[in-house]
C-alpha cells in the first residue's frame, strides 16, 4: 500500500479527512504528541472497523522486538488451507479460505497451481457425463452428450480470453492496457493477478461459472464486458455445460428430452428416448428444467431493478449497474456464487429477493428432474425401428446444441442487450 502523505498541516489536514470519511490507504503516526497519536489511531480505527468486529480487524504490533511470526499471524489467515482448496474445487463449492479467493498466494500460488484447479473443477461434473453412459448401457450417449459440452465450453472460454487479451478501445485511449517489453499488449490487466495473468484469469472464470463454482482469481468487475457476457451466459444456460457436482447433468438432460421431442416431430415420429415413450407429462417436466432457472432470474432481475432500495446498492450507472443487478440474480439462480464487487448486496430487499430466486431456481428443475426419471423408470424399453431417431448421432448432438442455444440463451438475450452488449456497443467501459 502506498503512503499518503498529506501536505498543507499535518495534524489538521489528517483530522479533516477522517472527519469527511475519505481516509487513506496507510498512515504513519510519529511524533512527541502521545495524546494526539492515540486520538487519531482511535478516530481511524472507529471509522474502518465496524463496532463488534474490533477482536478480528484490528491488530496492534509495535516495531521494538517485532517478529515475522507475529505479523503473519495477524494478518494471515492460519489453517487447513491445501484441504479446503482440493474440497472447494473438487467439490464445485467455490469461495475461498482467504478473502482475496484464488488469486491469493495462499491458495494458488503459481500459474501451476492455476492450471491444476482449473482441471480440478470440471473433472467430477465432466465425469457425470460419461457415468450416464454406463448407466443407461450406451457409452455414445454420453459421446454425444459430451461433444456438445466441450464446444459450448470452447466458445467461452475463447470468447472470454479473446475480450480479455484485445482489451477495448477505451481501456486503451486510457492507457490501461500494458505493454510489455516487446510492445506487445497483455490486454486487461485490471483487476488480474500478475502471478497469473489475462489468459489464465479468463479461463478460470469461464470454467468456474460454467461449473457452478464460485470461485474467482481476478475481480470479474472489472472485466471487458464481453468478458462480463461470457459467465452471465455460461450460468443462465442451466447447468447444460458440467454444472454442478450431482446437478449438472439435470439441465443437460432436459435440453436433450427437448431436443428428441423436436427431432421427432421433425421426422413424423412420437419421441421416445432411450428406447422409453416421452409423453406430455414427460415433456412437461423436461420444459420445467430448462425454463425455471432463466424464468427466475428475469423474474428476481425485474424485481431489484424495479425497486428503489435496490438504487443504492449499485455502485456503478446504468448499463454497468443493471449488469451488476442481472449478474447477482445470474450468480443466486445458477448456483454459482460469485458475484460483481460493485454491487453491496447485503441489503434486506436484495437478500430475500435472492433467498426466494435460490428456492425457485434450484427446487423446481429437481423436482421435476426426479418425476421425469420416474415416470420413464416405469415405462418399458421398446425396440427401435430402423428408421427410429439416433440419439447417439453427430446430426443430434448438434440439434441439441441449436436447441440449448435458441431457448437457453435468448430466454436471457433481451437482458444481456440491457446489460453487457449495451456496454460493449456504447464503449463505456
Amino acid at each position: 500500500m502506498a503512503k499518503k502523505e498529506s501536505r498543507s498541516g499535518g495534524y489538521e489536514a489528517l483530522r479533516a479527512a477522517v472527519k469527511a470519511g475519505v481516509p487513506a490507504n496507510l498512515y504513519i503516526f510519529y511524533g512527541e504528541e502521545r495524546y494526539l497519536l492515540q486520538t487519531m489511531a482511535q478516530r481511524l480505527k472507529e471509522l474502518l472497523i465496524p463496532a463488534g468486529f474490533e477482536e478480528f480487524n484490528y491488530h496492534r504490533l509495535t516495531g521494538k522486538g517485532l517478529t515475522v511470526q507475529e505479523v503473519t499471524e495477524a494478518v494471515v489467515p492460519l489453517g487447513p488451507q491445501s484441504s479446503q482448496v482440493a474440497i472447494k474445487q473438487l467439490g464445485t463449492n467455490g469461495g475461498g479460505f482467504n478473502g482475496a479467493n484464488s488469486a491469493s498466494a495462499l491458495e494458488n500460488p503459481t500459474p501451476l497451481t492455476n492450471l491444476l484447479q482449473c482441471a480440478a473443477i470440471p473433472l467430477i461434473p465432466f465425469a457425470l457425463v460419461f457415468a450416464f453412459g454406463r448407466m443407461v448401457g450406451d457409452r455414445r450417449q454420453s459421446r454425444a452428450l459430451m461433444t456438445v459440452v466441450l464446444t459450448l465450453l470452447a466458445v467461452g472460454l475463447f470468447s472470454a480470453i479473446a475480450a480479455e487479451t484485445a482489451a477495448t478501445s477505451q481501456l486503451s485511449a486510457d492507457g490501461a492496457v500494458y505493454l510489455g517489453a516487446l510492445d506487445q499488449s497483455a490486454g486487461n490487466m485490471e483487476g488480474k493477478e500478475c502471478r497469473i495473468g489475462v489468459g489464465e484469469s479468463a479461463a478460470w472464470t469461464a470454467l468456474t461459472s460454467a461449473t457452478s463454482n464460485g470461485s474467482t482469481n481476478a475481480s470479474i468487475e472489472a472485466m471487458t464486458p464481453i468478458g462480463t457476457l461470457v459467465p452471465l451466459a455460461l450460468i443462465g444456460l442451466g447447468e447444460v455445460v458440467g454444472g454442478g457436482v450431482g446437478t449438472g447433468l439435470v439441465g443437460l438432460l432436459g435440453f436433450t428430452v427437448l431436443a428428441v421431442f423436436v427431432a421427432s416431430l421433425m421426422i413424423g415420429r412420437s419421441p421416445e428416448y432411450l428406447g422409453k415413450k416421452l409423453g406430455p407429462a414427460e415433456m412437461r417436466m423436461a420444459v420445467v428444467i430448462v425454463v425455471a432457472p432463466a424464468l427466475a432470474i428475469l423474474l428476481a432481475a425485474s424485481v431489484l431493478v424495479m425497486s428503489p432500495a435496490s438504487a443504492a446498492a449499485v455502485g456503478t450507472p446504468a448499463p454497468f449497474g443493471f449488469t451488476e443487478l442481472l449478474y447477482a440474480a445470474t450468480s443466486a439462480g445458477g448456483n454459482n456464487g460469485s458475484g460483481l464487487s460493485g454491487l453491496s448486496s447485503n441489503t434486506p430487499l436484495i437478500n430475500v429477493v435472492l433467498g426466494v430466486e435460490m428456492l425457485f431456481a434450484r427446487l423446481a428443475p429437481l423436482a421435476a428432474a426426479l418425476v421425469l426419471a420416474g415416470n420413464l423408470a416405469q415405462r418399458k424399453v421398446q425396440a427401435t425401428g430402423a428408421v427410429g431417431l439416433s440419439t447417439s448421432s453427430a446430426l443430434f448432438a448438434v440439434l441439441l446444441l441449436v436447441i440449448i442455444v435458441l431457448i437457453g440463451a435468448l430466454s436471457l438475450l433481451p437482458a444481456f442487450a440491457l446489460g453487457p452488449l449495451a456496454e460493449q456497443f456504447m464503449g463505456a467501459f
